[in-house]
This record gives C-alpha cells, structure tokens and sequence, in this order.
C-alpha cells in the first residue's frame, strides 16, 4: 500500500544545463511516442497511450460493455488469499493465464496493502466473498447482471450457522487468521488453513458440497464430512480446502457449540452478510481509496479524507461510463511524468475520457498496466513492484 514511497531522486537534484537538454530530448521523443496512439487487442478492446499536462504518460485500455466474452476477476499471488509472498502484476496476471480455458487480455495492480497477506477492505470473485470488507475505504462492486457501483463504508455483519434441530449459531469471520473464542470459515480460495493449537475446546468441521458462490447476504449448503474435536486437530500438515469444500475452525465456547451442532451426515447452513445489499449480486469486488468522479463530475466531498489526493504519484484508477470499462494507469515520479494529484485524475478522467464513475486504486510504485502479457508502463521503481493482487480482464471465449 505504498502510496507515499521514496520520490525519484531525479527530481531532487538540479540538472545542469546538458542534463536538461537530455530530458528535454527524451521528452520530445516521448511526445511523439504517446500522442494519443491507439491499439486494437480484441474485439471491442482498445488500448491507448497518450500525453497530459503535466506532463504525464497515460495508458489507457477501453472495454466495450456490451462485449459479453469478457469479465474481471481479482488474481492473487500463488493464486489464493493467504499468499505467502507477493507477486508482480504481470506474474499474477500469467499465473491465470491458461489458454485455452482462460485469457487474461489485462491487468491493473488492485488493493491497498500492508504486511503479507494482508489487504486493504474487499474482494471477491465469481460472486465468492475472498475478504471481508472492513468498512472504512471505497469498494467498487461489479453485480452479475453487469451494474457497477462503487460504495463507501462497506462492512461486514457476523452471520450464522445453522444445522438440524440446532439453535443458530454466530459465524463471525471468514478467510482471515482465527481469532480465539469465535468460529471462522474458510473457502477454497484462502489456501492451506492453520489451525490453533489442539485444546479440548477447539473444533475443526470438514464440509464438501457447499453450494457455492458464497455472495455477502446469502446462504450456502453444505453436508459435514469430518468433524476433529480437541486434541483430535492435530496434525502434519495444513489444512487444505478442496474445491466445493468449507472448513470451520470454532475455539473456546463458540468451538464447544460448533462441536455439537456438526454432526458427520448431516447438512449445515451458514449466512454471510455484508451492510450493503447490492453484495448479494456482486460478481467482483476490490477496494480502494478515493472516488475520484461520480456522476461525471469531480467527487471532492470524498477526496479530502485522504491524505494524498492533492499530491503528485503514479496512480491507478478503474473508471467506466455507458459505454466502456476503462483501466488506467498515469506514471510518476519522473521528469518526464510527474504523476497526478486526485483533481487532475478527474480532469483527465471527465474531459478526456468521458468518464462517469472512477475509483482510485493503489499507486505509487505499484502502478501497472499489463496488456497481452506486457507491462506497458514504467513504474516509478524502475522495475514492478510486487503487490497483494490484481484486477485482471479476462476472456473465456473467443479470441
């Protein structure tokens, strides 16, 4: 989440007079690179590469939305939540990349981050919550039916568990590190599960056929195959979730009803919520911070809660209108792209792209473009930074 990394140290220094004819050269040249070039990818995709005051290098790619062969997806390193290390855009981007299932025509770098694996707010894909949403930040949501919104204060809602002739009982966290004295569930995308240390109050329930997408204020069922009680949990390895499978990890009180609710043969219902009911559509989600345009106006009431709006940095931003979807990526940090402050994002992003809806993602060094399975800008590193995730644009049919 390094929005405020070390600034190039170019733009420190004062050039000499050589120095500046250089720069002033390499800006000519790029002048002529990226004066609004534009690139057939695929059918109703376009990728553009252009100049704005500043000066600044956009790179811009346009989705039509009518093209139905194409959806997002949010791609992770190693391909699940609790990644163990981060990964390059780019390297996200080609691990799900396997022609002919898939093709991932783009990615842009997503959340906001902090320590491994941690993320910023929400994600999900495929209508499957991966995060909870953690309410503070601006989450943009994508519902099956194609609508786009993006919310503010998304949280989440302890949900519940329920199995035959049981009371209901709270589920209070999904895919996160458990917490003692709750019950956590676990998808197939967190990975391998640690469980605590055996105690005679700690419980482990083995489920298959859930009746997945699990979407935020919905229910899915499943049928417990296992369930591991006390020091009975101990074992080699992690757990690993398999497709269609969930597993509840319940400690303290909260394990001892867990225990005797999930009885082997039997089915369970677990509700996930959210406080926000567009979740229950939500086919992707990813968090962000900064609503930059609304209604095709500048969004300035919500800006000025972040510290950065009005400073310059590479930025990353995922915008649309009526008709296209857009990715975004503005470099920084450089004499010839001096990145943007939030205003100048939704100049560009009203005035030149006819924008009408934008979120701000995590920028600074990690932001990237990748098309084709090029990075097409240069992050302000010198070299792609390795981040939490990435918003991918994906075809599974077609070209």
């Amino acid at each position: 989440m390094k929005q405020h990394g070390p600034t190039n140290a170019a733009l420190h220094r004062s050039p000499s007079s050589r120095a500046w004819a250089v720069l002033g050269a390499a800006l000519l040249a790029t002048v002529a690179a990226y004066s609004d070039t534009q690139t057939a990818i695929a059918p109703g995709v376009v990728y553009r590469e252009l100049l704005a005051p500043g000066p600044n290098r956009v790179f811009v790619l346009a989705v039509e939305r009518t093209r139905g062969e194409y959806g997002f997806q949010v791609g992770w390193p190693e391909a699940r939540r609790n990644y163990t290390r981060r990964a390059t855009t780019s390297q996200i981007a080609d691990r799900y990349n396997p022609p002919p299932q898939q093709r991932v025509i783009a990615a842009i770098n997503a959340s906001f981050f902090g320590p491994v694996p941690e993320t910023i707010g929400a994600a999900a894909t495929g209508g499957e919550l991966h995060d909870m949403p953690d309410g503070a930040f601006d989450t943009l949501v994508i519902t099956t039916d194609g609508r786009a919104a993006i919310l503010e204060s998304l949280g989440h809602r302890w949900g519940w568990i329920c199995g035959p002739g049981s009371e209901p009982l709270t589920l209070h966290h999904y895919n996160t590190p458990h917490i003692a004295g709750t019950i956590t569930a676990y998808t197939p995308i967190w990975g391998p599960v640690m469980t605590p240390p055996p105690t005679r109050d700690l419980a482990v329930v083995h489920m298959d056929g859930v009746s997945y997408p699990m979407r935020g204020r919905s229910e899915v069922v499943g049928t417990i195959e296992q369930t591991r009680l006390g020091i009975q949990t101990a074992i080699d390895d992690p757990l690993l979730v398999p497709p269609g499978g969930l597993v509840l990890v319940g400690s303290g009180s909260a394990g001892e009803r867990l225990a005797q609710a999930a009885v082997p043969g039997t089915q369970l219902r677990l509700y996930f919520d959210a406080t926000h009911e567009l979740m229950q559509a939500a086919e992707v989600a990813v968090t962000g911070m900064g609503w930059l345009v609304h209604d095709g106006v500048p969004h300035e009431p919500n800006w000025k809660q972040y510290g950065f709006w009005n400073k310059r940095h590479p930025r990353t931003v995922f915008a649309w209108n009526d008709m296209h979807w857009f990715f975004i990526v503005i470099d920084g940090r450089s004499p010839i792209s001096v990145g943007m402050t939030f205003p100048e994002m939704a100049e560009l992003l009203t005035q030149t792209l006819g924008a009408l809806e934008a979120l701000n993602l995590d920028g600074g060094g990690s932001s990237t473009l990748v098309v084709d399975g090029q990075v097409r800008n240069v992050p302000s590193d010198g070299r792609e930074r390795p981040v939490a995730n990435a918003l991918l644009l994906t075809c599974r049919s077609g070209p």
